[in-house]
């Protein structure tokens, strides 16, 4: 088949990864008791750190999972950290939102980053997504209770409708990567290629941690989130 159409959805990942593995959101509890509207000392350049964590302490999943210490339950002894990762970030949300200060100092949680990735020692500017993506993987490992060794990737039967081969794929992947950071953060990137000879259409489903939006083309479009997501799942023809 000649190469036709690439199609690239973001299916809702409520409609596939949480139909297989949900978040246990059934009971929230109030569990801080400031705002968590509180300033981060400067560690030299380290605002690139400083606003991933404002990032994630106001994301309501992360900050909940945290503080109600659901995740001392599901450390991994495997992890290289050991943990520590986790309990410190988790150290940082509580001075964040105990409201006792509105400053706090992120000191021991970059020790802690430092130890498990050399590449953040020191206190020089950094990349603010490559940050993210290393954060979000270590306390992943902190709280990874999928199979360990070689993964194995196993094919999909023939004749599946796409939300079984979305379950199929989900279910390979947290097999081997199983925690409530992957519950939150990530899902399925469903990318479709239509021959444009004889209409024979390709389906892939590849797990994505986060996506990196293009700004619209066209100037007199509004420019909101939803106006980014649409320039993303555009259809594009390669001839």
């Amino acid at each position: 088949d000649s190469l036709g159409s690439s199609e690239r959805e973001s299916d809702a990942v409520a409609e596939v990864a949480a139909k297989i593995s949900t978040l246990d959101t059934s009971s929230r509890l109030s569990v801080a008791t400031g705002s968590g509207l509180v300033g981060l000392k400067n560690l030299g350049n380290t605002c690139f750190m400083n606003s991933i964590i404002q990032c994630l302490s106001h994301s309501r999943p992360v900050r909940e999972y945290f503080l109600s210490h659901k995740y001392k339950g599901e450390l991994s002894s495997s992890s290289k950290m050991q943990g520590r990762l986790a309990e410190e970030f988790a150290s940082l949300l509580a001075d964040m939102w105990s409201g006792r200060s509105d400053v706090v100092s992120p000191n021991k949680f970059k020790s802690a980053v430092a130890k498990s990735a050399p590449r953040f020692v020191g206190y020089s500017q950094q990349d603010s997504h490559e940050f993210l993506r290393f954060f979000m993987e270590g306390l992943h490992e902190d709280l990874n209770k999928g199979k360990k060794g070689k993964r194995k990737i196993e094919d999909p039967p023939a004749g599946l409708t796409d939300v079984e081969l979305a379950e199929h794929r989900w279910k390979g992947y947290t097999s081997y990567d199983n925690s409530s950071i992957v519950d939150i953060f990530v899902g399925l990137l469903k990318s479709t290629l239509t021959c444009s000879v004889c209409d024979h259409k390709s389906v892939t489903f590849d797990p994505f941690w986060d996506l990196s939006l293009p700004l619209p083309r066209s100037r007199g479009s509004r420019l909101n989130l939803q106006s980014c997501f649409a320039e993303f799942t555009q259809v594009y023809l390669a001839i």
